[in-house]
């Protein structure tokens, strides 16, 4: 759904960020499973691995980002 609305790279970071860090830890999680306090870990997680604060953040947006959509489309 971004892809109308934001610039090439931009996706490109996005569906990098999926791929390398999100799928990886979320990826078998049933949607409705996933907690508060599981992104919480996985945030605390992805930044003691030695990801910059920046790196973390745009992992969130994905999420966040993914969610919403989720949530919009029931």
């Amino acid at each position: 759904m971004k892809r109308a609305s934001v610039a090439l790279r931009t996706i490109e970071s996005y569906e990098w960020i999926a791929v390398k860090y999100l799928r990886p830890r979320l990826g078998d999680r049933k949607l409705a499973s996933v907690r508060t306090m599981d992104l919480d870990a996985l945030y605390a997680e992805l930044h003691a691995s030695g990801l910059s604060a920046r790196t973390v953040r745009i992992c969130h947006t994905v999420v966040r980002q993914s969610l919403e959509q989720a949530r919009r489309w029931g």
